[in-house]
């Protein structure tokens, strides 16, 4: 079982991949460039922006993240990129309100609702401009999303139970 999870910064990707993987009891897989930025002891921007320059930063975590898959054989996948590297049974497309999005960064990064829009709306750019160069992938483009869910009136709990209601269909 592979289910892939992705949207764009605060949507609720890793909230929600977290109970689909318990209630499902499969492995939650979670790499983000977050955990990535706080083990070199420099911001996810400056990160970002190092990979905007650096190719390999990307490739290099994207290879971490495909090595886990083929470890873990069932598993609920939470990132950006998730759908295409993953080859998933399920793929999901999770969006939500802009303004809900910076309110979640703002609480979750403890800074002011202005700043986490700007962290957020540059995050989003920097990843989509690196993701299309670096992979030629839209970020964008949701055709290939077996389910596209706003999330703006649903509890991650609600979110949760459509996807795993919509993986059942499909089994």
């Amino acid at each position: 079982m592979r289910i892939a999870i992705s949207g764009l910064t605060g949507v609720g990707k890793t909230t929600v991949a977290e109970i689909v993987a318990e209630k499902l009891n499969v492995a939650h897989i979670t790499f983000s460039m977050k955990f990535m930025a706080e083990k070199m002891n420099i911001s996810l921007i400056e990160l970002q922006d190092l990979a905007k320059k650096d190719h390999n930063i990307d490739k290099k975590f994207d290879e971490i993240q495909l090595k886990e898959m083929e470890r873990v054989k069932d598993f609920v996948i939470s990132t950006w990129l998730g759908p295409w590297l993953a080859k998933p049974e399920l793929s999901v497309w999770l969006k939500t309100d802009n303004l809900i999005r910076f309110e979640r960064i703002s609480k979750r990064e403890n800074m002011s609702l202005q700043k986490a829009k700007e962290y957020v709306l540059r995050k989003d750019e920097q990843n989509m401009d690196r993701y299309m160069t670096i992979y030629n992938i839209d970020i964008a483009e949701h055709s290939m999303f077996d389910l596209e869910l706003d999330t703006t009136e649903l509890t991650p709990e609600q979110v949760a139970d459509i996807i795993i209601k919509e993986y059942n269909k499909k089994r």
